[in-house]
């Protein structure tokens, strides 16, 4: 029903999020709509995994953690305007990373993946996963954003899903080491020995952000700030998690949902190509070499990429 704004504070992120959520449902009842049904996004947050390592598979039923946790905060009010007399009902979807084509969504980890492997390649570096050694071993789900669409309806129209929240998955498992490979595959570049960065203050150096100019202006790319694509704190946080991240979605297949049926490694390989068509990124397996050379900054003390010693910062 809204998107997500990450403030950096649980308290602030509340006060962000669950008003946004109050203020749609009471504005369109004080405006005299006729709401008949409340959905709203929430994720695998709600079962802890931003404050430590969780069991898994993650269930329905587990138990919250401790507060804050503005997603429980937008379940109870709706629960409780149900229970003051609320006509409409509601439904929500617990999705982990959601995947699609957008630009600064923050939860969608496919456009950083992407606008990492492009730097990557721009240097003329191997594609190195820069999370933890843990992450890289770590079983994983995701959610097609098209999937998460057709759930969002599937809820939103079906009486036997009132009024209740269900994890959503592609239906699939995957492990990084082994979908790593594959992505590089499709950037036409070799893997690296891992090397654990923090992408937020790595991929925001005055560098990256002249040398994507560069690439927008040499493979005619749409105009975008670096600022407005990726999301670095949230790919941080995929690549170091502290525990398996996955969730058992039986209780949406028995509510009648049956389209988990998403290949997680098609998935991204589609996404990547549809970036390029839409002129997100270059389309490498149709454009010029990669621009290569020294990455000349204004300044001194810009730390380069690790590892870009044949791409020096002058």
């Amino acid at each position: 029903m809204n998107a997500f704004v990450f403030s950096g504070d649980d308290v602030k992120d509340i006060e962000i999020n669950f008003g946004m959520h109050k203020n749609i449902i009471e504005g369109l009842e004080a405006a005299g709509s006729n709401l008949q049904h409340v959905y709203f996004n929430s994720g695998g947050k709600w079962y802890g995994q931003a404050v430590g390592p969780i069991k898994t598979p993650c269930h329905e039923s587990d138990p919250r953690h401790m507060p804050p946790n503005f997603y429980y905060n937008m379940q109870d009010y709706c629960e409780e305007r149900r229970a003051q007399g609320a006509k409409w009902t509601w439904s929500s979807l617990r999705p982990n990373p959601v995947a699609g084509v957008s630009r600064g969504s923050y939860m969608n980890i496919t456009t950083s993946v992407a606008l990492y492997a492009v730097i990557c390649k721009e240097l003329n570096l191997p594609l190195r996963f820069p999370g933890s050694d843990f992450t890289w071993n770590a079983v994983n789900d995701v959610t097609d954003v098209d999937l998460l669409s057709d759930a969002t309806v599937h809820l939103s129209t079906h009486k036997a899903c009132e009024n209740q929240a269900y994890n959503i998955n592609n239906g699939d498992l995957f492990r990084w080491k082994e979908l790593w490979p594959k992505i590089a595959h499709h950037f036409g570049m070799e893997t690296g020995p891992n090397l654990h960065i923090e992408l937020v203050s790595m991929m925001g150096t005055p560098d990256k952000k002249q040398l994507w100019d560069k690439i927008v202006k040499k493979y005619g790319l749409i105009s975008a700030g670096w600022d407005e694509l990726a999301t670095w704190p949230f790919a941080d946080f995929v690549f170091n998690q502290p525990s398996d991240w996955f969730q058992n979605c039986n209780k949406l297949k028995q509510a009648g949902f049956h389209g988990m049926l998403v290949d997680t490694d098609k998935m991204y390989i589609r996404l990547f190509k549809e970036m390029a068509e839409k002129k997100m990124i270059p389309d490498y397996a149709a454009q010029a070499k990669p621009l290569g050379g020294p990455v000349k900054v204004e300044g001194k003390g810009t730390p380069a990429m690790p590892g870009a010693e044949s791409a020096s910062i002058e």
